[in-house]
């Protein structure tokens, strides 16, 4: 009994560790990857067409995107260790921020997407992100 104490504790601070690893160390190369999308579109916006235009807003948005599940990540991690209570949760709102980051990806395929309206639930927005990625 008192050894799966020892390893439940172990991998908390295994944990902890990985959270502070993903706060420091993965989201200052995004910052910079942002900042030096906005310096070049900024500085080259006359020389730049409209595709690579483009293709800058996809790399500022994937980057935003990947800072957002550093922050999911660091947050469950909290949740697991913490405990979190769950709120309202409005889940077509949830819904609509997990469609743009599929936007793209629609329009290639030229797809279409139905959706009903979603009830409100008691539940972790975190947790209700990634169930809807899925």
């Amino acid at each position: 009994m008192l050894q799966n104490i020892d390893k439940l504790e172990a991998a908390n601070k295994d944990l902890d560790r990985f959270a502070f690893m993903a706060s420091h160390d993965l989201q200052e190369p995004l910052r910079k990857i942002r900042i030096f999308g906005d310096r070049i579109v900024s500085k080259y916006k006359d020389h730049i067409d409209e595709d690579g235009k483009k293709y800058f807003e996809r790399i500022q948005r994937s980057a935003e995107r990947m800072q957002l599940l550093i922050q999911d990540i660091l947050t469950f991690s909290k949740i697991s260790t913490e405990g979190k209570k769950h709120v309202d949760c409005n889940l077509n709102l949830i819904l609509n921020d997990v469609l743009i980051e599929f936007e793209s990806g629609v329009k290639e395929k030229n797809a279409t997407v139905e959706i009903e309206m979603l009830p409100s639930l008691q539940a972790n927005p975190v947790l209700m992100r990634p169930l809807l990625l899925i």
